[in-house]
């Protein structure tokens, strides 16, 4: 929910998105849903 509130869509695999000092990436997912992210600290 954090990442589509931020974004105001459900970001598409590749997207990158900086929250926090954290780096969120959209690994997998599709139109309705994501499926797996990857973390970093940014």
């Amino acid at each position: 929910g954090l990442l589509i509130k931020k974004r105001g869509k459900i970001p598409s695999p590749g997207e990158r998105i900086v929250l926090d000092g954290l780096e969120v990436e959209v690994i997998e997912g599709s139109r309705q849903r994501i499926r797996k992210l990857a973390v970093r600290k940014k």
